[in-house]
């Protein structure tokens, strides 16, 4: 069993000017961190591959379905 799996806790981020929820984050075990990181070094390999113009598509594609999916880009 993956040990990202094992994730239970979850907190909630809240807006200080309204006091609303805003989203939930889940807490990661620190025996998931091992496995999480391989998994973004896979990640970056794969990115780093792509042409600087594929990565220009991707992110506009990202900014097309944020917009119309109601969620901000807040990067």
């Amino acid at each position: 069993m993956s040990t990202a799996a094992a994730i239970t806790t979850r907190f909630s981020s809240i807006n200080p000017a309204n006091g609303q929820v805003v989203g939930e984050i889940t807490a990661t075990t620190i025996e998931a961190i091992p496995e999480l990181v391989a998994k973004a070094k896979r990640a970056q390999v794969a990115w780093g591959a792509l042409t600087a113009s594929a990565r220009n598509s991707m992110r506009c594609l990202t900014d097309q379905l944020q917009t119309c999916s109601g969620i901000k880009n807040t990067a």
